[in-house]
């Protein structure tokens, strides 16, 4: 989010998005890391992982993958994970 602002929220770009979408966001000053920057470099992590990990990090995960948006979203909602789904 761009500086000045209250809360800066932090975002987690999923591998289903182009890492360029998380440089490009940083480029206007918004909190974001990609799912391999917040695991070490590690790919492939599966969805339970990262929902756990916004729901650690207060983090909003962003992702393309319609079969996640469908099978993860009562978990996404007992854990109060935010999720934006382009």
């Amino acid at each position: 989010m761009p500086s000045g602002l209250a809360s800066e929220p932090l975002f987690l770009l999923d591998e289903s998005l182009s890492p360029n979408v998380a440089k490009a966001l940083k480029l206007v000053e918004y909190s974001i890391v990609t799912v391999a920057e917040a695991f070490g470099g590690r790919r492939g992590v599966l969805d339970p992982e990262i929902i756990e990990w916004c729901g650690d990090h207060d983090a909003i995960w962003i992702y393309a993958d319609e079969r996640a948006r469908k099978q993860h979203k009562k978990s996404m909602l007992a854990a109060r994970i935010r999720s934006l789904w382009v």
